[in-house]
């Protein structure tokens, strides 16, 4: 329809064209108009194109792909790390082909902070997963940035110019693997800080000081966090 390229699924298409760019390592390979209005006649050699701006005129109202830049240059670091998504959703496209509902892309920056995007593509589903980290302690509290909207089609006007918008929320995760829910036609990004906090022993058994324990009985430690089998040695374990 004739608002389509303001929509979120325009949104949605802008990121995973980004993400295949990283995945490539393409640090940039396309620069876009700001708006899709021009008051004057384009400089010569400059290609115009009223229909495909990140911001809408003449209210210069920021559309989903705005958000969506928004995303990858302030949610995102400078280092690409590896990112997989196991048995993800799917649809079956009308030429046969499988659509996986979940893609991701993920990196770190300097400062040891972990960045993960996902893109959920289907327009109808939230899907539930696992976020599970390999050899990148985390804190336990994540920031979470989503871009979403009513519906895929879903677009920003002078009359409703939130219609599609970030969500900023801190949330809970543990420190180990966390359950999250990315909602239908969404881009989610994700940022895990790093666990500078030691592990400490919550419990032991048998307790300290207790007498008249036979011999064989086996002695437990639990500790605060899921631990590394690998740190405990003789060594710096007794």
């Amino acid at each position: 329809f004739e608002n389509y390229h303001l929509t979120l699924d325009q949104g949605l298409y802008l990121a995973e064209v980004l993400r295949y760019w990283i995945r490539l390592s393409i640090p940039l390979a396309e620069n876009q108009t700001l708006v899709d209005y021009f008051p004057l006649p384009p400089p010569p050699g400059v290609q115009q194109d009223g229909s495909n701006g990140v911001i809408s005129a003449p209210s210069f109202v920021p559309q989903a792909k705005a958000h969506v830049f928004t995303l990858y240059t302030q949610m995102m670091g400078d280092t690409q790390v590896r990112s997989q998504v196991v048995l993800s959703p799917y649809r079956r496209l009308q030429n046969g082909e499988l659509f996986d509902a979940l893609t991701s892309v993920a990196s770190t920056d300097e400062s040891g902070n972990v960045y993960l995007s996902v893109i959920n593509r289907d327009y109808e589903t939230n899907v539930n997963t696992s976020v599970r980290l390999v050899d990148y302690p985390h804190g336990d509290t994540a920031s979470v940035w989503t871009v979403n909207g009513p519906s895929y089609l879903s677009y920003n006007s002078a009359e409703n110019p939130d219609a599609v918008a970030i969500q900023r929320q801190s949330v809970p995760v543990g420190s180990a693997a966390f359950s999250y829910t990315f909602p239908a036609h969404s881009v989610t990004a994700i940022r895990l800080v790093p666990d500078t906090s030691a592990p400490t022993v919550k419990t032991v058994v048998p307790a300290e000081g207790t007498t008249g324990v036979a011999p064989g009985t086996n002695v437990v430690a639990t500790f605060s966090e899921e631990m590394d089998p690998a740190t405990l040695s003789k060594a710096n374990f007794k």
